[in-house]
């Protein structure tokens, strides 16, 4: 499971890249790893990127997605298909450098100036949710966590 730090590192890395961006598209590979609807989130911008615990949130002006590395979770943000041109987060592997999307890619979003996040997940524990607003604030979804 990725550490504290190292999700720091992720919702630092993904602030300065994907602020401002609009979903367009969300392709899911693997069912199991997205919960909710994805098509509530197309056309939404990325207002912000946080962390709680080990848990990385990306607000969006209408809900926020959740994501949880797990064992060996990662994002990758590519700008275009150029390797050199990606942030790279999470579970360290070969795959993650080779061509994207991959035999461990679960969710891709498509952002609007044409970059790509992707979700990849070798064992499979991992997984992001689409939570409402409310749901965030509530604090019933980290009501077991620490900071």
């Amino acid at each position: 499971m990725p550490e504290l730090p190292e999700v720091e590192i992720i919702k630092l890395g993904l602030e300065r890249k994907i602020v401002g961006l609009k979903i367009k598209n969300v392709i899911l590979l693997q069912l199991k790893s997205f919960i909710g609807d994805p098509k509530k989130i197309v056309g939404l911008k990325v207002d912000r990127v946080w962390r709680r615990a080990n848990i990385l949130g990306i607000e969006l002006n209408k809900g926020t997605l959740l994501f949880h590395l797990k064992m060996t979770g990662q994002i990758i943000y590519q700008r275009s298909n150029i390797k050199s041109q990606r942030f790279i987060g999470g579970h360290p592997t070969e795959d993650m450098l080779g061509k994207l999307p991959n035999q461990h890619t679960r969710v891709i979003f498509e952002f609007n100036d044409g970059s790509h996040l992707y979700f990849n997940d070798m064992r499979r524990f991992g997984w992001i949710k689409v939570v409402t607003s409310t749901e965030v604030t509530s604090n019933k979804l980290f009501e077991n966590l620490g900071p």
